[in-house]
């Protein structure tokens, strides 16, 4: 049996219709002036609103990829990319498989490979210092607009 207990995360979430927009504000309060944008593959051609809350982060670093759940090798691929990038922030859009890829290689850029060690549990973990900022959902989360900022230090 597990003891009861009580845990509190350091995040902050937005929800409500037009909250999208804040992406930019939100990045801002971070002190992050390029983020590194994880999506999926022409989800904002599909959404307007996922569109209008990239359109105005013009120092970002993008990173499309295809749907599914995330592979060792994308996101082992994607630190990579994300540690030549120079970026200071990391940004999920779309499903919970963007998110997933995100936060998988911010810990790899972070820590450094390979990501299997992780997996199997051979290293432990170290909280980074880039934020990661999701903005989350399918189609029919994406009209509610939510948007998750995790800040751990």
């Amino acid at each position: 049996m597990i003891p009861a207990f009580r845990n509190h995360l350091p995040v902050k979430i937005r929800f409500g219709d037009g909250v999208s927009a804040d992406l930019a504000s939100v990045l801002e309060e971070e002190g992050a002036s390029r983020p590194f944008v994880i999506i999926d593959r022409g989800l904002d051609e599909l959404i307007p609103g996922v569109a209008q809350a990239l359109s105005p982060l013009s120092g970002a670093v993008r990173f499309e990829k295809d749907a599914g759940e995330p592979t060792v090798e994308l996101v082992e691929s994607t630190a990579q990319r994300l540690t030549g990038s120079g970026c200071d922030a990391v940004v999920a859009v779309g499903g919970g498989s963007s998110m997933d890829t995100a936060k998988a290689a911010r810990l790899v850029a972070g820590q450094g490979g390979p990501y299997l060690r992780f997996a199997r549990g051979e290293a432990g973990y170290e909280p980074p210092s880039v934020p990661l900022i999701c903005a989350s959902g399918d189609d029919r989360q994406l009209h509610r607009r939510a948007v998750r900022r995790h800040r751990i230090r």
